[in-house]
């Protein structure tokens, strides 16, 4: 900060200076937006009176002017926000250049912000209800519930109000209608299995984490039953790494858990890794499936949709450890199909949503083994059942170039730690 001991003038410039610096240095690393909002208040900024948007205007047209981006810098978007009278009356009429550097990308023609409209507005409470509801880890019954979507798009028709008045009305009208629970607790299940299985949680076909909780979840409720000849004592998410003597979290992502138990007396240790993602992913999953010393293993399961693995190429590092996994290590891949995963996520479904349907986990729990739910689940007894020892069909086509798959952005946005990449080359 500037120091209190040097004169007005002296203190705005070295405060100025301080402000370029951290701009071009936190813009070597991130792009930056700055955002200058509500600067057309009714009040003046200084003894001399000139108002607040004109002072900021003329701070935008100093930060522009002097601001020295490198070509390695990720940039600075300076965006300011005002009535339109503001900017015609005030901003646009200022002297030096300052309009041009305030609208430099527009040229001079702001951007006009649109009241919310009936399709808007449904876009709008999707995208805060997503974010809500993803950090609670919850699944709702639809994108925009507790609201009807057909009143959202009718509030948003006639009111056309702008974002923050449609959050405020979101919040007046936030109320949950249910038909009353049944007393009887078997019908709070049923009610509940049924309406979480028709629940619309978009193309969870692709999301292997929620997969893969479904699955530990299945499997988690048949602890001490025999399924497929096997005995299931343990199901474990926490991989452990003999190497390491302890857990790692890149293992717990490519192996999600481990099933352990006994099959004729013997153990019975079966790593189980679901991967929709990219090749990268796949190909350090595999890595680790095959690895049985390393991770104490007896079995390796793969589940990815068959779509996906005919598109390997055969002599891709994927497929030959695929062939590996399965040829020479015993292991297996499952394909992933919808009608055999549906009832195990809707399970977990109602198990994370226990209080709402007024049920108890030993109740569930109860229900779920009583009814053979997953017993019977075709996708669960596969996992457990013999490998065929079948390869997959895949594309006969000459592999594809690494540089493609680097410059395929998608194949890579799933991941979030970058030692992803490490592991593919190490």
């Amino acid at each position: 900060m500037p120091n209190p001991n040097k004169t007005n003038q002296d203190r705005e410039a070295e405060a100025l200076r301080n402000i370029q610096q951290i701009l071009n240095l936190v813009s070597f690393y991130n792009p930056v937006v700055i955002c200058f909002d509500e600067i057309d208040v009714i009040n003046n900024s200084t003894d001399d009176g000139f108002p607040t948007a004109s002072i900021i205007a003329n701070f935008v047209k100093i930060l522009h002017d002097t601001l020295e981006n490198s070509e390695l810098s990720q940039g600075v978007v300076i965006l300011t926000v005002m009535l339109s009278e503001t900017w015609r009356d005030n901003v646009n009429s200022m002297p030096g250049g300052t309009p041009d550097r305030i609208s430099k990308y527009t040229q001079r023609k702001p951007l006009e912000l649109k009241n919310v409209s009936g399709d808007s507005i449904v876009e709008l409470v999707t995208a805060w209800l997503q974010e809500y509801y993803s950090s609670k880890n919850l699944i709702p019954p639809h994108l925009v519930y507790p609201f009807e979507e057909s009143k959202l798009k009718e509030y948003g028709k006639v009111s056309k109000p702008s974002v923050r008045e449609a959050l405020r009305w979101c919040a007046d009208n936030f109320k949950i209608y249910e038909e009353p629970l049944p007393s009887d607790p078997f019908e709070r299940f049923e009610l509940a299995f049924k309406k979480e299985s028709e629940a619309d949680i978009g193309d969870y076909i692709e999301d292997s984490s929620l997969i893969a909780e479904a699955l530990y979840f299945g499997f988690d409720t048949l602890k001490g039953q025999t399924l497929e000849g096997v005995l299931i004592e343990e199901i474990v998410s926490d991989i452990q790494n003999k190497s390491q003597n302890k857990p790692r979290s890149q293992d717990k992502i490519f192996i999600n858990f481990k099933i352990i138990g006994s099959e004729n007396a013997k153990p019975v240790k079966i790593g189980v890794s679901v991967i929709q993602y990219s090749q990268f992913t796949l190909t350090a999953a595999l890595k680790r499936l095959i690895d049985y010393e390393t991770f104490e293993l007896t079995r390796g399961c793969l589940l990815r949709s068959q779509s996906k693995i005919e598109q390997m190429k055969k002599n891709s590092e994927a497929y030959k450890l695929l062939n590996e996994l399965i040829s020479e290590k015993g292991g297996e891949h499952i394909d992933l199909i919808e009608e055999q995963i549906c009832p195990i996520v809707a399970l977990l479904a109602v198990y994370k949503k226990q209080l709402h349907y007024q049920l108890t986990e030993d109740y569930i729990f109860d229900v779920i083994i009583k009814n053979k739910i997953t017993l019977d689940n075709v996708l669960l007894r596969e996992i457990l059942s013999n490998p065929s020892g079948n390869i997959p069909t895949v594309d006969d086509e000459e592999d594809i170039q690494l540089i493609e798959i680097l410059l395929n952005s998608s194949n890579i946005n799933e991941t979030d730690d970058l030692d992803e990449l490490n592991e593919l080359f190490s």
